[in-house]
């Protein structure tokens, strides 16, 4: 390791010790590393070993999280959705005491840089790769919804069911009561019970979702035709279920980005094969309630906490 590289291990969370073994596993030492930004649960870090290639090394909290990433990344490498190849997968711990995956580095940026940092024709086209690429994650199918196992068995039943319930038991132990009046909480609940019925429209679909499909959570390269997704990152929330659940996550903040990011994403969607329902638009805003109200329980002084509080409002 080079001068200073005990301080950068110190913030990734890997000794030189656990990337000696790592880069054992690899073939050759990794001589370089450097933190990844997200991974808000998990540890990534960019490395690159003396061979000069570069990988992603990725640390979990959560065993399961760690044996569904590897299996879908391993289930999708001959399909159109573009993901890091996997490499080395150890959800049982044994080389670093903890789960970990290791994937080929994908060149690309964020796409929420892009939108953010680029013009309203960059986001607009990264509205469109995301939208065509969500078409070929819902053209995946399991033979029934629910949540994956370690070896993508599905269980549980549907996923896209019973909100109203599940809004009146978070709500309680939620900070919801910090940002709602009462009668706004009861406006709340109001809302999830004229919801419900929606959601229950696609309870039985069983297509593949991300289940956090969002700009930030997605590589993109500009080539000469345009914008394309080259890789859709963090999987461990994956399910078996309805595109609305992404459709619905892709598009809750679009009022605050440029003019025809939306617009084009849905469109791309539809043109290449997504199943739009004709109430689609209130289906996804109804399957989205599912997360905003997870959101409530977030310290009140976290930004997706006010966020959330901010889009229900506006919904109530």
């Amino acid at each position: 390791m080079p001068a200073g590289a005990g301080t950068v291990l110190d913030r990734i969370g890997f000794t030189a010790a656990e990337l000696a073994a790592v880069g054992d596993r690899l073939g050759a030492p990794i001589v370089a590393v450097r933190p990844l930004t997200g991974g808000y649960r998990n540890r990534n870090v960019l490395a690159r070993t003396a061979s000069g290639h570069r990988y992603v090394l990725r640390r979990y909290l959560d065993p399961a999280a760690c044996a569904v990433e590897s299996a879908l990344a391993a289930r999708l490498a001959d399909t159109a959705v573009p993901v890091p190849e996997p490499l080395l997968a150890d959800p049982a711990g044994a080389l670093l005491g903890d789960p970990l995956l290791v994937s080929a580095f994908a060149a690309g940026t964020p796409g929420d840089r892009v939108i953010g940092y680029g013009t309203a024709r960059d986001a607009a086209g990264i509205g469109a790769a995301m939208g065509e690429t969500l078409a070929a994650i819902g053209s995946v199918r399991f033979a029934g919804p629910g949540f994956f196992g370690p070896d993508l068995t599905v269980s549980g039943g549907p996923v896209a069911t019973g909100l109203a319930e599940f809004v009146a038991g978070q709500l309680p132990g939620s900070n919801a009561a910090a940002a709602f009046s009462p009668a706004e909480l009861d406006a709340l609940q109001a809302l999830a019970e004229r919801s419900a019925p929606l959601v229950e429209t696609v309870r039985d679909e069983a297509r593949l979702v991300h289940c956090d499909y969002n700009p930030k959570n997605v590589l993109a390269v500009r080539d000469p035709g345009g914008w394309r997704i080259s890789a859709v990152l963090d999987w461990e929330f994956a399910l078996a279920g309805s595109p609305m659940f992404d459709l619905g996550n892709a598009l809750r903040f679009a009022a605050d980005r440029p003019a025809g990011y939306a617009e084009r994403f849905v469109a791309a969607f539809r043109a290449a094969g997504g199943p739009l329902p004709a109430d689609w638009r209130a289906v996804s805003e109804a399957i989205d309630v599912f997360a905003l109200v997870q959101f409530l329980s977030r310290p009140t002084d976290h930004r997706y906490f006010a966020k959330a509080v901010a889009l229900l409002r506006r919904r109530l």
